[in-house]
């Protein structure tokens, strides 16, 4: 019998690095983490963990910001690829709740970068630095 369903909202970052977004990314590596450490404690619940990419519509990338005072990097906010609604991330998220699913990634894609990054972490890491700095450099 299940207790029912949690879910979790949390981002691609919480289960990648990625540069100059040091506290957010450590603040969804804990939400991850503590989501997997409880499913282990409460098996009769139901949690979904959702890693979602960029969503457009929020303020999230305006206001991100890595380093303090005269240091601070505004993170560049004309970031365009693999965008999706909110709408469009909820019934994902809802969907994949009603299949009882553990995990997902939104786009469905990423689900293979913490993959390709526990063979190769030096190339992911480089090829998400490369793009970061890219972003920055276009401000």
């Amino acid at each position: 019998t299940s207790r029912g369903s949690f879910v979790a909202i949390s981002s691609l970052q919480g289960t990648i690095p990625v540069p100059y977004h040091s506290g957010y990314v450590a603040s969804k590596y804990a939400v991850n983490g503590f989501i997997e450490t409880i499913r282990q404690e409460e098996p009769d619940v139901h949690f979904l963990l959702a890693n979602p990419s960029w969503i457009a519509g929020t303020e999230l990338r305006a206001h991100a910001v890595s380093g303090v005072g005269d240091d601070a990097i505004k993170v560049s906010t004309t970031h365009k690829s693999h965008v999706i609604t909110a709408q469009a991330c909820a019934q994902l998220i809802v969907d994949a709740m009603m299949k009882k699913e553990q995990v997902i990634y939104i786009p469905k894609k990423y689900a293979a970068v913490p993959l390709i990054r526990c063979i190769v972490p030096s190339l992911v890491d480089k090829v998400i630095k490369d793009k970061v700095d890219r972003q920055l450099k276009s401000r």
